[in-house]
């Protein structure tokens, strides 16, 4: 009985005849025979495929997978399943996470993240509502100034580690005692008065007031992240009558970083 395929047969599994020695008995062409059948079943049905014979089909294969093998050495590192760029022309990279607008640099020793000299920076802005006088004398809201406001280019936290803060400023007062002005950042868009900004002044002297930071996000109420909103400052009075007035002077929405 062969021992393949389990293992390679031996003289022992497949004993040598000698020429007119050895008796021939149907033992020793069974073994032959097993031995064939194994390695018959082993190769399969035409196992040279479209190839003159099994060695020019295993010299195609060999070469293509040669041809398209990946070397893990030089520039890449990882597995071969997982190939990781490690280098540029023999040059090591770091694997420092870049941050927001840094490109990839050379600094004499290693590759890494870094913000170029030139490369432009967000600055802080002023949206202005309005500029110059406005007055209401009603209890109805009146709109004084509207903008499309986009906060796309304004991330939150810039690659230098400042951190974004958006409030509004109104300079507002009274034209007499006893007289409630209110002025508030209405979402036009969304229909909502913006978190934080209605403000409340009975001065006779023009005071400027100041939100607190305000919430930037997409729920209503926030100063809006996920669109460009149209936003409105209104202006009102609730208390007398005739000719008294409620007064805004200015009014913007700022973004800075610090």
């Amino acid at each position: 009985m062969t021992s393949y395929p389990a293992q390679i047969d031996t003289n022992v599994t497949l004993p040598i005849v000698l020429d007119n020695s050895t008796p021939v008995s149907g033992d020793t062409v069974n073994r032959l025979r097993t031995a064939i059948i194994a390695i018959e079943r082993e190769l399969g049905v035409k196992p040279s495929g479209p190839y003159a014979s099994i060695r020019n089909r295993l010299d195609v294969i060999e070469n293509i997978i040669t041809s398209n093998m990946i070397s893990l050495a030089g520039d890449l590192g990882g597995t071969v399943s997982v190939p990781l760029v490690i280098g540029i022309r023999g040059r090591p990279i770091s694997n420092a996470t870049p941050l927001l607008n840094q490109t990839l640099t050379w600094d004499g020793i290693i590759w890494k993240p870094s913000y170029t000299s030139t490369q432009p920076v967000i600055t802080s802005a002023d949206i202005a509502f309005i500029s110059g006088a406005q007055l209401s004398s009603s209890n109805t809201p009146s709109a004084i100034g509207g903008r499309n406001v986009d906060m796309t280019p304004f991330i939150p936290v810039l690659g230098d580690g400042r951190i974004r803060s958006v409030r509004v400023y109104v300079d507002v007062e009274v034209s007499g005692t006893g007289i409630d002005g209110y002025a508030q950042l209405y979402d036009v868009t969304h229909d909502v008065a913006v978190t934080g900004t209605t403000f409340r002044f009975t001065s006779v002297d023009v005071a400027e007031l100041a939100s607190a930071e305000l919430t930037v996000g997409s729920d209503a109420g926030n100063i809006r992240s996920d669109e460009v909103t149209y936003y409105e400052l209104r202006l009102w009075k609730v208390s007398l009558s005739g000719s008294d007035r409620s007064i805004c002077h200015s009014a913007r929405l700022t973004i800075s970083y610090d």
